[in-house]
C-alpha cells in the first residue's frame, strides 16, 4: 500500500508539472528557444547590371559597285565595278554612332555599246564622308540604318575618249576604229548616301558588316549616281 501511495504521488506531481507547461504556452509566456519559429533567410543581393559604355571601332572591307549611267549617258551598256572601303567611327551610345567612310569604286567597267568591238572607260568614284548610324536593335546580330552627306569625285576615264571600231560594210579591210567623246562629265561634287546594313558579332569585339547603300551625287558627278554592296571586317574598341 506504501509503495502504491508513493507512486500515485509521483504521477500526480508529474501531470500537475506538465499541465501547468502547457498552461503558461497557452497564456503567452515566452516559449523556449527550439520552439520559436525560424527567421526568414536573408535574400542574396544581385550584382546590377553593366551599362554601356562608348567605345571607337574601324572597319574594312570590300565593295561591289552597280552604276546608273543614265541620263546623257545611254550609250554606256556595262556599268559595274569594284573597289574598297574603310570607316572609323565612334559608338555614342547603344542606337547612335558617327562614323567617317572612305569608299572608293576603282571601275565602273563600262564600255560604249552599239556596233562592232569597243574599249573599256573604266570609270572610277570615291566619296568622303561622315554617316550618322541608328542601331535599333543591340545583340549578336545589330541591324543598322546610315545616312550621311559629303565629297565625290568621278573621274571618266580617259578624258571620256570612247574608242569603236568601224566596220566596212563593202570593203575587204576594216575601217580605222574612230573616237568618240561620253557626255558625261566628270569632276567633285556633294554626295547624299543612304544604307542599310548589319553588324554581326563574332567575339566581343570583332564584327562582319555587311551593307546595301545608294549614293546620289550633285553637280559635276551629278551622272554617278550608284549602289554599292559590301562586306567587310571591323574591331570594336570596348
Amino acid at each position: 500500500m506504501k509503495m502504491k501511495s508513493v507512486s500515485s504521488l509521483f504521477c500526480a506531481v508529474a501531470i500537475f508539472g506538465t499541465a501547468s507547461v502547457a498552461m503558461a504556452g497557452a497564456y503567452g509566456e515566452p516559449e523556449q528557444a527550439e520552439e520559436m519559429p525560424r527567421s526568414a533567410p536573408v535574400a542574396e543581393e544581385v550584382a546590377p547590371a553593366e551599362g554601356f559604355e562608348p567605345f571607337p571601332y574601324l572597319a574594312v572591307g570590300g565593295v561591289y559597285g552597280q552604276g546608273f549611267f543614265e541620263k546623257d549617258a545611254h550609250q554606256i551598256n556595262k556599268t559595274y565595278g569594284w573597289g574598297v572601303n574603310a570607316r572609323v567611327g565612334y559608338r555614342f551610345i547603344p542606337m547612335l554612332a558617327v562614323e567617317l567612310l572612305f569608299e572608293d569604286v576603282i571601275e565602273f567597267d563600262a564600255d560604249s555599246g552599239g556596233s562592232g568591238e569597243s574599249e573599256n572607260i573604266d570609270r572610277k568614284a570615291w566619296t568622303l564622308m561622315p554617316n550618322v548610324k541608328f542601331f535599333p536593335i543591340e545583340g549578336f546580330c545589330e541591324p543598322y540604318l546610315s545616312i550621311g552627306g559629303g565629297l565625290i569625285y568621278a573621274d571618266s576615264g580617259n578624258d571620256n575618249e570612247v574608242k569603236v571600231a568601224n566596220t566596212n560594210p563593202g570593203g575587204a579591210k576594216p575601217a580605222s576604229p574612230f573616237i568618240t567623246h561620253s557626255t558625261v562629265e566628270q569632276g567633285a561634287g556633294f554626295a547624299a548616301r543612304f544604307g542599310l546594313g548589319a553588324d554581326l558579332y563574332a567575339t566581343e569585339n570583332i564584327f562582319i558588316e555587311g551593307e546595301v547603300a545608294y549614293v546620289l551625287p550633285t553637280g559635276e558627278a551629278s551622272h554617278y549616281d550608284h549602289l554599292t554592296v559590301s562586306l567587310g571586317l571591323g574591331y570594336a574598341f570596348n
